[in-house]
């Protein structure tokens, strides 16, 4: 029963101190692909090990909340389905990474699309942390 809930994204996952949000935006490495901004902290040896989360659809880009539900839905399936890997070497070597996501585009991407760039946002992540 466990192996099937074993990618499922909690409310754990998610980051909503803002401290930590300013953090992330103030600290944190950045990628940049046609639809995502991707942001990234990785701390060695803390006490919260494993993947932290924070996605974002400004309302600039997206005018109707709909839209931008929708979006961020696409966003956190994708994740669910691909962030396993990663979450499994931060915990096993103790590092906390937080991730943040923003959403830059005016038109709505389908899930192929943002996929396609949250796997490769998140394989360069782990690439970038084994150089560490």
């Amino acid at each position: 029963m466990s192996a099937i809930h074993s990618n499922k994204l909690n409310r754990n996952f998610f980051i909503k101190n803002k401290k930590q949000i300013d953090r992330l935006f103030s600290q944190g490495n950045r990628l940049n692909f046609n639809v995502i901004r991707l942001i990234w902290i990785c701390d060695k040896d803390s006490i919260n090990n494993g993947v932290s989360l924070f996605v974002s659809v400004p309302k600039r880009f997206i005018r109707k909340a709909n839209k931008r539900n929708l979006i961020k839905r696409r966003i956190k399936e994708a994740l669910r389905l691909n962030l396993s890997n990663l979450h499994k070497y931060a915990k096993i070597n103790k590092y906390n990474i937080q991730i943040g996501i923003v959403y830059f585009s005016y038109d709505i991407a389908n899930y192929q699309t943002i996929e396609n760039k949250i796997v490769l946002s998140l394989q360069d992540i782990y690439s970038n942390i084994k150089k560490t």
